[in-house]
């Protein structure tokens, strides 16, 4: 038997491309990329990865805290949050 990881996102929320200023709802477990093209990820380290050729309805599974304007091509990106696990 082997074990399947599943994230559970909270919620999203409409993401504002810079290429200078984090989001300020971030950081994000993922991305939800709602129209294809291309993104430019700042990860959590602020390391800046292109990520080419996504398609519209990917989830990103990336921890990010920003999307760069230059380079973007895909449209509609929401950022999610994973939810917790477990009960109150």
């Amino acid at each position: 038997m082997s074990n399947i990881l599943a994230t559970v996102y909270e919620g999203g929320i409409a993401i504002t491309a810079s290429n200078t200023a984090n989001d300020p709802a971030g950081p994000f477990a993922a991305l939800y990329i709602g129209g294809a093209g291309t993104a430019v990820v700042v990860d959590l380290r602020g390391n800046s990865t292109t990520y080419a050729g996504l398609l519209a309805g990917t989830i990103l599974p990336v921890q990010c805290v920003r999307v760069n304007s230059t380079g973007l091509t895909a449209s509609n990106i929401v950022g999610l949050r994973a939810a917790p696990i477990g009960g109150p």
